[in-house]
């Protein structure tokens, strides 16, 4: 599926996945799982990020704290599994441009196992909205969930994905 020019997005579509911010969110999330891991996000778990954090229907039921376990959290929530792989499916371009984005800014990068690293940034995103806010907080939660639930062929079964 290729994405239309930028100017043929529609404009909410455009604002909601535009690229440098879904990049700052996949970096954020990649950070807080290198930082509770020690290792870099698995590729594969990098799709995940966009579909439950810009969907507010699942954003703002992810666990309050990492204290939760990703398996406790979905076992609360099984509606939400209804249709997910689909929901991530759809979401696939504009995870890839978002990490395009990073690596094409030097924010993100691909190590030599695949996965993927962070890099320092220059600027700190702006944060004077509170759905960016929560949009952010929430990604790190994310990736403090993802570093402690396994594998990400676990992750996926949790989510009832079959990789």
């Amino acid at each position: 599926m290729n994405l239309p020019k930028w100017e043929n997005r529609p404009e909410v579509t455009a604002h909601l996945v535009n690229p440098a911010f879904c990049s700052e969110i996949v970096r954020e999330c990649i950070k807080a799982y290198k930082n509770e891991k020690k290792e870099n996000l698995p590729f594969s778990l990098s799709v995940l990020i966009l579909p439950i954090i810009l969907t507010s229907k699942i954003r703002e039921r992810l666990p309050k704290t990492k204290a939760t376990t990703i398996h406790s959290w979905i076992n609360g929530n099984e509606d939400l599994k209804i249709g997910f792989a689909l929901h991530v499916n759809s979401y696939l371009p504009f995870s890839r441009e978002a990490i395009m984005f990073g690596i094409a800014h030097d924010s993100l990068s691909i190590d030599e196992d695949g996965n993927i690293d962070i890099r320092e940034r220059r600027k700190k995103l702006k944060q004077d909205n509170d759905e960016v806010k929560s949009c952010i907080t929430k990604a790190v939660l994310l990736g403090k969930l993802f570093s402690k639930s396994g594998t990400p062929i676990t992750i996926y079964s949790m989510f009832g994905i079959k990789p």
